[in-house]
């Protein structure tokens, strides 16, 4: 994985809450640490704008973009106020921003249940409970929702190469069984 860098350029704002929305855009209605989805977690509303150099330490980057991230209310509330010291630092002890460090230089994201590479990466999940049962559920749902989607989708383009086959061939009974089929899936996709 690597940084992310930031490509919307929102107006400054008084107040911070209103870059939320600029900031959901920014990281695709994802929290920047647990990679949920609103979708997965409630809705737009179980997100917060988080200050990744906190407020209490840092007043005057309270409404500075390139400070702020999209977190869902979980993460937001592990980190809280965190900031690190010059030692906790060197231990690797500070929380992993996406827009500045490599992620996946620490931990291992290719699983459900994700694996700290390095200190900084077990501190991080440890910190954030990046592998609580809740998130580890819905990752793990995510994944077998991807699969179905990526099963349906192969069927439907093998559905399609049928169908086509079939009204060249002018055979309507295969070309009605492969559209009743088709009819069939998409009402699976609409579960999903």
């Amino acid at each position: 994985m690597t940084i992310h860098h930031r490509r919307l350029k929102p107006p400054q704002y008084k107040r911070y809450p209103s870059f939320k929305r600029w900031l959901r855009e920014e990281f695709e209605n994802a929290c920047v640490f647990c990679d949920l989805w609103e979708s997965e977690l409630g809705g737009y509303r179980s997100f917060a704008v988080e200050h990744y150099r906190p407020i209490k330490l840092f007043p005057r980057l309270a409404t500075t973009y390139s400070n702020l991230l999209y977190s869902c209310s979980y993460c937001n509330g592990y980190k809280s106020e965190y900031w690190p010291d010059s030692t906790q630092k060197a231990l690797g002890q500070f929380i992993l921003n996406i827009c500045l460090q490599e992620v996946g230089r620490h931990i291992d994201k290719s699983n459900a249940s994700w694996i700290g590479l390095d200190d900084c990466g077990k501190w991080n999940i440890h910190k954030l409970r990046l592998c609580s049962q809740l998130r580890l559920a819905r990752r793990q749902e995510r994944t077998v929702t991807i699969r179905i989607i990526s099963g349906v989708d192969q069927q439907l383009s093998s559905i399609a190469i049928i169908i086509a086959a079939a009204r060249a061939k002018g055979n309507k009974q295969v070309e009605a069984e492969a559209m009743r089929q088709k009819a069939d899936l998409a009402g699976l996709c609409s579960f999903i």
